[in-house]
């Protein structure tokens, strides 16, 4: 399990107008991944199958805010962000013939979610799903 955050602040004077007011903006992250792999290698003919599996976890959140303008064109807010999500699971099945060929196959599937936000000039949320298949055969 990685986790990591960061934060920022400023001033948005004259950057979205006249008004100028004070940010700060902070974020967090968490990463989680696991694999393994096992295989079985046969002495003749110089043989090796082998079986992996992989999966990994992001999860991103943080938040926005930022103080009323000085000349009171723009009030204090908060955003925040959250459930920003994203998953991988891979499944790899490989053949080994002697030290110089390899046939492999992989399947990879990859989901990611993402909140919308509570602004109504914003984006809503969605999720898409990704699947990707690889055959490969490699000489060394």
């Amino acid at each position: 399990l990685l986790s990591n955050s960061t934060s920022a602040k400023g001033d948005q004077n004259g950057t979205f107008g006249p008004g100028g007011y004070d940010w700060k903006a902070s974020a967090n992250s968490q990463t989680l991944t696991a694999g393994t792999s096992v295989g079985y290698r046969f002495p003749s003919p110089n043989l090796m199958v082998y079986l992996a599996g992989a999966y990994a976890d992001q999860h991103v959140w943080g938040n926005i805010e930022h103080s009323a303008s000085t000349n009171g064109t723009s009030p204090q807010a908060t955003y925040a962000l959250t459930d920003i999500r994203a998953n991988a699971r891979s499944v790899a099945l490989g053949l080994r013939l002697g030290s110089d060929v390899k046939l492999g196959f992989e399947t990879r599937l990859i989901k990611r979610s993402w909140p919308g936000l509570s602004v109504p000039e914003t984006r809503g949320g969605g999720e898409t799903t990704d699947s990707i298949t690889t055959v490969s055969l490699s000489f060394q």
